[in-house]
């Protein structure tokens, strides 16, 4: 296990060494550009600004946050969450990350973190 946090909801969500290494860093199938960003994916994870329903998988959740400065500025860190039971509790995957330049079109927003005024 490379790291475990807990989601919006108080669900533990692990990152596997293999996803990580396999997976999301994969220099042809992956996304190796998140690299630098493992502290954004654990903070995207706990204190999301949107969570979407994937349309691809009704297990799969969508959490995104912005980019607040640097090359990815108008982008999103998209961590993709596959929740599963585990002993009678769910647990939260993490599939793959990515960065997105726009929000989902097709999914649902399940939740928007509130903007202070």
């Amino acid at each position: 296990m490379l790291f475990k946090v807990r989601d919006y909801h108080g669900i533990p969500v692990i990152l596997t060494k293999e996803n990580w290494y396999k997976k999301i860093l994969d220099p042809i199938f992956g996304h190796p550009e998140v690299k630098h960003h493992l502290s954004k994916i654990k903070k995207t994870i706990d204190r999301p600004d949107f969570v979407y329903q994937s349309v691809r998988d009704p297990r799969s959740k969508l959490f995104l946050t912005g980019f607040a400065s640097g090359d990815f500025a108008t982008h999103y860190l998209a961590v993709v969450v596959k929740y599963v039971k585990e002993q009678g509790k769910p647990v939260g995957y993490i599939s793959t990350v990515m960065i997105n330049r726009k929000l989902p079109k097709q999914s649902q927003l399940l939740w928007q973190k509130r903007q202070s005024t």
